[in-house]
């Protein structure tokens, strides 16, 4: 590092230091050399050693190494100057070490050093980071009893602060007595302001501010932009989202990680997983996702059983030797299991227990489910054993897709073993226990089983979902039930569990196949009234049964209405 031979002094070392620490890289190793070099050639430090050393560690967040180049400086009998004390202050601030700051800040004075502006101003941020509003306050009051004026600085560091704690008012009282002290608006003015009224969710004054900022000849900058995306966002603008990121890209701005996370997770939010998709890519140009944005995408795919797209950022993920949260293992363990993808739903859970993701209810559950909806009975009781062999007791959600799988198996044997052992778990059915019962002894035609549950639940005073109610009215119509299915249709709309277009179907086929052509019409009708669209089934019930009863008339009507909807 230096030529042997050559006698150096401390002006020559300074200089090597400062021109290492200003490297943005670490150089710890290299600062420690210097140092140790100077103590073998008796070269005794200054105060601008000891203030690069100072700089070199605060910025490198090394705060408590900053604080012992400090005292060492003092125990040297280098008397730290305003440069030094600004420097430390600035740096404690923006590190969160308040009460050290102030402790400096005392002694500053003690010494004789008066703060100046860039003191202030430091004293003034740290407060405002820390929303220490009232000590934020103070020092304004201090630094102006000490005749020293605020600059550009102090009131964009007041009104940001006002700004982020939603004291508008405050924040606009501010900008006020800036301007009245000769100090215009700047961009980063500007960008506060425009923080806070998002903040409250103000969109009017959002887009006054800008016309403002335009006027005054100041175009709004990348952090502008981004800010106003993050506010949209909250506010649940999509067009106001999309408006701004056109106007960075027209710009030839690009959002920073954060604003593309924040996009990411907006779009999953709203269903558009074709802008989420867009939004991604145009991330991975410049920024490098996460784990985490990867794992939010993926979910969001699992949820839309979008196994393709979600399978292809698995892989990508693996490529980057990324390793899926065990939320995100599980949602693609349900994903794949409900596409009937039973390999790919085994790989998985083999990729995620390789890795030492330690499987839980959910994934066991999932892969039970998965197993069953695609009848491999079998392998669902080895996986069953497994999560019990593991320590991990099952729950409702469980036992609940054991059952449902025996039950869509026409196991009603074990379908009824396992009801016996919600209770010996000290578990209690739930509205999806009793419909999984009553789709399996649908299965098997025992519709007496079917009245006995639908009669049981009124006692336990649960209130039927949609599914429980349509897996009802589907096997009482399928067995000629139909007072009963009448009652429970009817019972359905006053507990004001709106029927679609699966329920009016069965009743609208009941109807018309028993020759009730009246209530088959008024079903038609009532269904039209709720603007539940028919499908091509039910245009069909009707057809037939005008038809079967030579109602040719209406028969017709029909016909004409249902090409409304169908006209092919």
């Amino acid at each position: 590092m230096i030529a042997k031979g050559i006698p150096l002094h401390v002006g020559n070392y300074n200089s090597i230091l400062s021109s290492v620490v200003k490297a943005k890289k670490d150089v710890t190793k290299q600062v420690k050399n210097i140092r140790d070099e100077m103590a073998r050639n008796n070269v005794t430090p200054n105060i601008q050693t000891f203030h690069s050393l100072i700089c070199y560690y605060g910025f490198n967040k090394e705060i408590d190494q900053m604080e012992r180049i400090f005292e060492e400086m003092k125990s040297n009998y280098i008397v730290p100057n305003q440069v030094t004390y600004s420097s430390i202050i600035d740096l404690l601030a923006k590190n969160h070490r308040l009460e050290r700051m102030e402790i400096l800040f005392e002694e500053m004075k003690r010494e004789n050093i008066l703060p100046n502006q860039e003191v202030y101003n430091s004293l003034i941020g740290g407060y405002a980071k820390n929303k220490k509003i009232d000590k934020m306050e103070l020092t304004l009051n201090d630094m102006i009893r000490d005749n020293i004026k605020p600059n550009q600085v102090t009131f964009n560091l007041m009104v940001e602060s006002y700004a982020k704690n939603k004291q508008i008012d405050k924040m606009e009282r501010i900008i006020r007595d800036m301007k009245l002290n000769n100090f215009a608006p700047d961009l980063v003015t500007y960008t506060c302001m425009i923080d806070g009224y998002g903040k409250i969710g103000d969109f009017e004054k959002i887009e006054s501010t800008l016309g403002d900022m335009r006027r005054d000849g100041i175009e709004p900058g990348r952090v502008t932009f981004m800010t106003m995306i993050e506010n949209y966002v909250k506010m649940n603008l999509i067009a106001k989202v999309e408006k701004a990121l056109l106007e960075l890209k027209r710009h030839e701005l690009v959002p920073d990680f954060n604003t593309f996370a924040i996009l990411i997770s907006f779009f999953i939010k709203h269903d558009q997983l074709d802008r989420m998709e867009q939004i991604f890519q145009e991330m991975k140009k410049t920024h490098v996702p996460s784990s985490f944005i990867y794992c939010s995408m993926i979910i969001a795919y699992a949820k839309k059983k979008q196994s393709r797209r979600m399978d292809g950022l698995f892989q990508e993920m693996k490529s980057k030797n990324m390793v899926p949260s065990r939320v995100a293992y599980n949602y693609m363990i349900t994903c794949y299991g409900k596409n009937k993808q039973v390999d790919e739903m085994e790989q998985t859970y083999q990729h995620m227990v390789k890795y030492k993701v330690v499987p839980d209810h959910f994934t066991y559950t999932s892969m039970i489910d998965g197993y069953g909806k695609n009848e491999l009975i079998e392998k669902m009781e080895q996986t069953f054993k497994e999560m019990q062999q593991n320590g991990i007791p099952p729950n409702l959600v469980t036992f609940n897709a054991m059952i449902d799988s025996y039950g869509k198996c026409k196991q009603i044997e074990k379908m009824e073993d396992f009801l016996r052992q919600i209770y010996q778990n000290g578990l209690e059915p739930d509205i999806f226990t009793y419909s999984a019962l009553v789709d399996g002894y649908g299965r098997i035609n025992q519709i007496e089983k079917i009245e006995k549950i639908f009669e049981e639940i009124k006692t336990k005073n649960f209130v039927p979902d949609r599914v429980f109610y349509a897996l009802v009215i589907e096997y009482f119509a399928t067995h000629r039930k139909g007072e009963k299915m009448e009652r429970v249709f009817e019972e359905m709309k006053t507990n004001k569990i709106q029927p679609e277009v699966f329920e009016y179907n069965l009743v609208i086929d009941y109807f018309g196949k028993n020759g009730l052509i009246e209530k088959m019409e008024m079903a038609f009708e009532e269904m039209k009234g709720y603007k539940v669209v028919p499908d091509l089934a039910i245009f069909e019930s009707m057809i037939d049964c005008f038809g079967r009863n030579k109602m040719f008339e209406k028969m017709e009507l029909i016909s004409k209405e249902m090409k409304k909807y169908f006209p092919k």
